[in-house]
């Protein structure tokens, strides 16, 4: 007659504790990653002050031929750049950060003159990116109303249309690559926002008129 093995409770037990201690996370062998989290920046008072737009402005400019132009804006459109990072560095994506920005665009109503400004909080930058030419102007926060020492564009007074304006900035394009391209350039002031677009390449010019 053949005899069935069996086995123990103890060896059966033994067993048991084995397969669970090799499939399960051990103590010092959980994962290093941090859990997924989301960061929300938002501009600062100080920050948003560096425009003086509502949002609802209508500018007028005048050209280089005498012409008027008319831009009005769209409103402030709020939104948000998103970076991702990895803690540890080794890790997927897990930690988010998300940046408050808003852009306006200053829709022409007359002549052909248009652009939109952003502000940026991902970069601490402001953005005037021209609809006429394919350029983009920018300049830090930190660098608006201030002398710049390093490149000198910065004007103490400048008159336009008979109208003295005072700590304006002046932004060129900045490319990525290649030298910088100085026959664009725009006057920035704290309090008046937008005083000049100029192109020397084709030789225009249009100039804030007080209204």
């Amino acid at each position: 007659m053949m005899k069935t093995k069996t086995f123990s409770l103890p060896l059966f037990t033994l067993l048991i504790i084995t397969a669970i201690y090799f499939t399960s996370c051990k103590p010092d062998e959980q994962s290093p990653c941090s859990d997924a989290s989301n960061t929300i920046v938002n501009l600062t008072a100080i920050e948003l002050n560096k425009v003086p737009y509502t949002g609802f402005d209508t500018l007028y400019f005048l050209s280089k031929t005498g012409d008027t132009n008319i831009v009005v804006g769209g409103g402030k459109q709020y939104y948000y750049d998103t970076k991702y990072s990895t803690q540890p560095p080794d890790c997927p994506q897990n930690q988010t950060t998300q940046y408050q920005a808003y852009k306006i665009n200053f829709i022409p109503t007359k002549g052909d003159l248009s652009f939109t400004l952003k502000i940026r909080k991902i970069d601490n930058s402001l953005y005037i990116i021209s609809i006429k030419y394919p350029i983009v102007f920018d300049e830090s926060f930190s660098s608006l109303g201030k002398r710049d020492l390093t490149y000198f564009y910065y004007v103490d007074s400048l008159k336009i249309n008979s109208i003295n304006y005072t700590t304006i900035n002046r932004l060129i394009p900045r490319p990525n690559i290649g030298p910088i391209d100085n026959s664009y350039f725009l006057y920035y002031d704290l309090n008046k926002g937008v005083l000049l677009i100029r192109s020397q390449k084709d030789n225009e010019e249009y100039s804030i008129i007080k209204k």
